[in-house]
Parts: C-alpha cells; sequence; structure tokens
C-alpha cells in the first residue's frame, strides 16, 4: 500500500470509530420521540458513516482473501491484483446505502419483499456502475 491508501485507511478507521461511538451515546440518550428532526437526519449519517466503514473493511479483506485463494487453485506464483483501499471505498459508499434506505423506508412505511428487491437493484446498478468505471 502506498502513503494515500494507508492515510485512507486510518481515516475510515477513525471516522469510523468516532460514528460509532457517537451513534451508541445517541441511541443511548435518546428516543425517537424525543429528538429534533435534525437529530434524525444525525442519526441516518451516523448510520451510513458506520457502514461504510464497514461494507469498505468487507470488500477490502473479502478482495484479499478472494485473491490468496485464486493464487492458491491457481498454484501460480504470480499475484493476483486486489483491491486498492480506494476503490474499495467507492464500492463501500453505494452497498452502506442499503440499510440506510430500509431503516427510512422502514421507519416510514412497511418493509416489503419487493421494496428489499428494489433495493437490491439499486446496489447491483451501482455496482455495476463502478465495476464498468475501471
Amino acid at each position: 500500500m502506498v502513503y494515500h491508501e494507508i492515510m485512507l485507511a486510518k481515516f475510515l478507521v477513525i471516522v469510523g470509530s468516532l460514528s460509532a461511538v457517537t451513534l451508541f451515546v445517541v441511541l443511548q440518550l435518546t428516543t425517537p420521540a424525543s429528538i429534533h428532526p435534525v437529530g434524525l437526519l444525525g442519526v441516518f449519517i451516523l448510520i451510513y458513516a458506520v457502514s461504510t466503514v464497514l461494507s469498505t473493511a468487507v470488500v477490502y479483506v473479502g478482495s484479499r482473501i478472494l485473491g490468496r485463494l485464486l493464487v492458491m487453485l491457481r498454484a501460480t506464483r504470480r499475484a493476483q491484483t486486489s483491491t486498492t483501499v480506494q476503490r474499495s471505498y467507492l464500492y463501500g459508499t453505494v452497498l452502506a446505502f442499503a440499510p440506510v434506505v430500509m431503516i427510512g423506508m422502514k421507519s416510514v412505511s412497511s418493509l416489503g419483499f419487493v421494496d428489499v428487491l428494489l433495493v437490491i437493484a439499486f446496489e447491483v446498478i451501482g455496482c455495476f456502475y463502478l465495476w464498468r468505471r475501471q
């Protein structure tokens, strides 16, 4: 990893940790009835930040593991190029939007099977768009 990728990874860890702690404190100190609408927006932003960091980590670690498995299965020494932290972050931002959308949909109305399929379709289209931009 080069310097800017290490700094991005450190930044994501710090932001994710601070967001998780802040989200925990807000959820412990307030109720949905007592919080201001701007506070609800803040909760959704914190959920998105935590989801982004977690999905970025899953995508990055998953690509590294998959790359090593492919090298082992092919029995070659040529290293498979894994996804960079920046690329994982792009995919992570798209994938992290799904929980926020589903929580928002559940808070306004019921979350049905068709709604979940539409969110999955949105995620697939977003990831496909990022994949094609390579």
